[in-house]
């Protein structure tokens, strides 16, 4: 059993002037057994990304593309068509959560989410009229006992 405690809603700036908006969410935690230490877990974690920020010149260079699900299969390995974009700035998401562990022990869990390689294509489009950009991240997840920090 979890609770969210604090959450934040991160913003990535990129050099084409773009700007991205990104939220991680725990969704899942399982204990896989107990040790010493406290649970082992596995936990599970959904990202969202949305352009919340673009020039009308980007969005006039995809207006005429193909809607990303549409072409997902193919585009996604023809590299040719993929271009990586500076990430110039990063303010990281996080979702903290308190778990009750299986002996009744309370635990801090904190995952947060840094965007290290970011690609985009001008050969489609999101359903909002915008590039399609791809996100590499590293995830970070620590576990605590409630009252360390």
């Amino acid at each position: 059993m979890f609770e969210v405690a604090r959450s934040k809603v991160g913003k990535i700036i990129l050099g084409d002037g773009s700007e991205l908006t990104m939220r991680i969410a725990i969704t899942e935690i399982r204990e896989e057994r107990y040790l010493p230490t406290g649970p082992d877990l596995g936990i599970g974690i959904h990202i969202s990304l949305i352009v919340s920020k673009i020039s009308n010149e980007l969005k006039e260079l995809v207006k005429d593309k193909p809607l990303w699900d549409e072409v997902q299969k193919t585009l996604i390995t023809n590299l040719e068509k993929w271009e990586r974009i500076k990430i110039v700035h990063v303010d990281e998401p996080f979702e903290e959560v308190v778990y009750k562990s299986s002996r009744n022990e309370m635990f801090k869990i904190i995952v947060k989410a840094k965007p290290v390689i970011i690609s985009r294509t001008l050969h489609a489009r999101d359903r909002n009229g915008n590039p399609v950009y791809l996100v590499r991240w590293n995830v970070v997840v620590e576990v605590l006992p409630q009252e360390e920090r």
